[in-house]
């Protein structure tokens, strides 16, 4: 039953592989692709706010594979994959029950969010995965605690780390643990095995630090920008549930979707009910799902990274805990309806996700091809951005000059306008992305400019999925 189901796993993960790259997507592969590993892990990382572990396995992969799209998406594919089979092996080391551990599988194999972030080209599904390792080798020394599997543990600490900082709201469950458990040599074990982790930081924190002025600086450029990072608002812990029961979709109208939703939360509110008669007994998977959220949300007070996405690595707990309370119930029939009803959910979604393409991921492959095979060689191509964003770059040949028209990460009128002074003297059409415009350039200075020097807005095309409009420029007269 199992192959099967990681069969059904791999195939979910295939459907719609072929997607063009979005901008944090592009922003990986450029830096695999034209960083060596040491310029990722010393040069490149300043400009970003993630550790190198994602990057530097990007790119080995991108090395032994090739640099492509569908290439790329193999490396999440892989790990979404060999998240279905450790989430077998984790329940049915927790529980010793094959049924529950099928059971669990199922829910992972065909999760709407894990299939989606398991065609995305970020660290979201090696943080999961990672997560789940190290709560396996956590179970795994509490039955019996050799120094080989603490190592291990401490190791795969440093591991998740590495891969995204957001994960260490993950290691205080840990620490919780043992607490609640008033088992004191647990205790000290645990924080030895931490060590390492400590020793590793202390020799990254200037980098670390650096990022950290970085991301405030941007923060403090773009007044809007804390409700797209995830800022500590209840309609972003809303959002965290809408998605791990749905997926990654939204639609219109909101009344239908919202209803949805409703519909797709009974189910799985009814398992968690059931699930918490058996708190004490499976308190290690309450603590994996609970803790991080109430620590990122606290912490978003501060930092904004209360994003759905950030703590996906939670959801095989929210999902262990439904099947839990589904196999809990003496009733055979019963468990069957709440199983068709969970796993329903997980088709409509998945469903949703497949065919309608207003769900699928920014279309830059198009809107750059279209670009390259219609421009002439006085036309330009103008965002606003510090430089042309990372999807635009990955996909263009380079036949037409571009330019990102701003020179801060909030624009400044005069500075944007002597920028532009010095490309578009000889200009005679200009290709305006509106992408993320509000947040860059509210006062539309790259606009004004283009009126002051004798353009005028023609063809607005907006034929390309989720990258916002693409408008075209003509010089009167010309």
């Amino acid at each position: 039953m199992l192959i099967l189901i990681l069969i059904l796993g791999v195939f979910l993960r295939l459907i719609n592989l072929d997607q063009s790259l979005w901008l944090d997507e592009a922003i990986s592969t450029l830096a695999a692709r034209d960083y060596s590993y040491y310029a990722i892990t010393f040069d490149f990382l300043k400009i970003d706010n993630h550790p190198p572990l994602f990057y530097l396995l990007l790119k080995l992969w991108g090395e032994v594979l090739g640099f492509t799209d569908w290439v790329l998406r193999m490396l999440p594919v892989t790990l979404g994959s060999v998240l279905i089979f450790i989430s077998y092996k984790l329940t049915y080391k927790i529980s010793k029950e094959k049924n529950l551990a099928i059971i669990v599988s199922l829910l992972i194999s065909s999760s709407p969010l894990l299939v989606y972030f398991s065609q995305e080209v970020r660290m979201y599904m090696l943080i999961t995965l990672l997560a789940m390792i190290q709560i396996y080798i956590f179970s795994c020394t509490l039955e019996k605690p050799k120094w080989w599997k603490w190592l291990a543990f401490s190791c795969t600490n440093c591991l998740l780390f590495f891969s995204d900082y957001i994960t260490v709201f993950l290691f205080p469950v840990f620490l919780i643990y043992p607490l609640i458990r008033k088992d004191g040599k647990l205790l000290t074990k645990i924080i030895i095995s931490f060590i390492p982790l400590g020793l590793l930081f202390s020799l990254w924190f200037p980098m670390f630090n650096d990022q950290l002025l970085k991301n405030r600086e941007i923060v403090n450029s773009f007044p809007g920008w804390q409700f797209i990072v995830g800022g500590a608002t209840l309609k972003n812990l809303a959002v965290i549930w809408m998605k791990f029961v749905l997926g990654r979709i939204s639609f219109e109208p909101k009344l239908i979707y919202y209803s949805l939703v409703l519909l797709a939360t009974a189910p799985v509110l009814i398992s968690l009910f059931l699930a918490a008669k058996t708190f004490k007994k499976h308190l290690l998977v309450w603590l994996w799902l609970i803790i991080p959220i109430l620590l990122g949300f606290a912490f978003s007070w501060i930092i904004p990274v209360f994003n759905y996405f950030r703590f996906i690595y939670v959801l095989p707990a929210l999902l262990i805990l439904v099947a839990i309370g589904i196999n809990s119930l003496r009733s055979q029939t019963l468990q069957r309806i709440l199983i068709t009803l969970v796993l329903l959910t997980n088709l409509t979604g998945l469903l949703i996700y497949y065919l309608d393409p207003a769900q699928s991921r920014e279309n830059w492959r198009q809107a750059v091809s279209y670009i390259e095979n219609q421009a002439g060689p006085n036309d330009l191509v103008v965002f606003e951005f510090l430089e042309p964003v990372a999807p635009y770059r990955w996909y263009s040949n380079n036949q037409v000059e571009v330019i990102g028209a701003i020179d801060s990460y909030s624009s400044d009128r005069q500075k944007t306008h002597e920028k532009l002074d010095k490309v578009l003297f000889d200009k005679t059409k200009i290709y305006h992305f509106e992408y993320l415009r509000d947040l860059t350039d509210p006062e539309k200075f790259v606009e004004q400019k283009l009126e002051m020097d004798g353009f005028r807005k023609g063809e607005v095309l907006s034929d390309f999925k989720n990258i916002g409009q693409l408008s075209i420029w003509n010089r009167v007269g010309q």
